[in-house]
């Protein structure tokens, strides 16, 4: 059920204690400004190589799917626990790229374009007795 504004004015009374009305519904809504500026910044940039490759959003048209974003974010992240900081294609940092990866597949999530292929076990362990 929707709220009336007077519903969401007197929750946000009771759950921040504040009494000025605009305060009291922006603490109601996300904290964008909590996501660092680094983060957004290099995720930006990722995202801004990735739509020169490969079109603005592409992933909102064409559904991506979790095993390609799985091994990408892996290899991104094994360069970088090797010591390897940026992605000699992109010039990026390989943080950003994992980082972009996720939003990616978050932002696929919300609009019904992601197919959810992550392994599954796919013996049980009586299937397994076999093995010594």
């Amino acid at each position: 059920k929707m709220l009336n504004n007077r519903n969401v004015d007197t929750l946000a009374f009771h759950a921040t204690g504040e009494t000025n009305p605009k305060k009291r519904m922006g603490d109601l809504k996300v904290p964008l400004g909590l996501v660092p500026t680094v983060l957004m910044a290099e995720v930006a940039g990722v995202l801004k190589h990735g739509a020169d490759k490969y079109g603005i959003r592409n992933w909102r048209v064409e559904p991506i799917d979790a095993e390609t974003y799985v091994h990408a974010m892996l290899r991104h992240l094994t360069a970088w626990a090797d010591g390897e900081d940026i992605d000699p294609d992109s010039g990026k940092t390989h943080l950003a790229h994992i980082a972009a990866s996720c939003a990616l597949v978050m932002d696929a999530k919300e609009y019904g374009k992601f197919i959810d292929n992550r392994g599954r076990a796919e013996t049980t362990k009586e299937d397994d007795s076999d093995r010594v």
